[in-house]
């Protein structure tokens, strides 16, 4: 299990999805309007049907867009490596 953390500054819509190496979808973690504040969200080496991944090289993306169309979007991409 990893815990994923970020902040908002404003109530925004996020999106928060992993990636294999090959930038397919493997899980969508978050899809929905947060509140600003602190937030963690877990991804425990599963895809969206629940099904265990195999270690290798992943990418967590995170999208923030604010809620009236005059903002612009913050997006982030980290690596994670996956060991079982």
């Amino acid at each position: 299990t990893t815990a994923i953390r970020f902040a908002l500054s404003r109530s925004s819509f996020v999106t928060l999805r992993v990636y294999d190496h090959l930038g397919r979808t493997v899980r969508t973690i978050a899809k929905d309007v947060r509140a600003a504040g602190s937030w963690a969200e877990e991804w425990q080496g599963n895809d969206d049907a629940g099904h265990q991944v195999a270690s290798g090289v992943y990418f967590c993306r995170l999208s923030v867009q604010g809620m009236d169309g005059g903002e612009a979007g913050f997006t982030s991409t980290v690596k994670m490596l996956l060991i079982r």
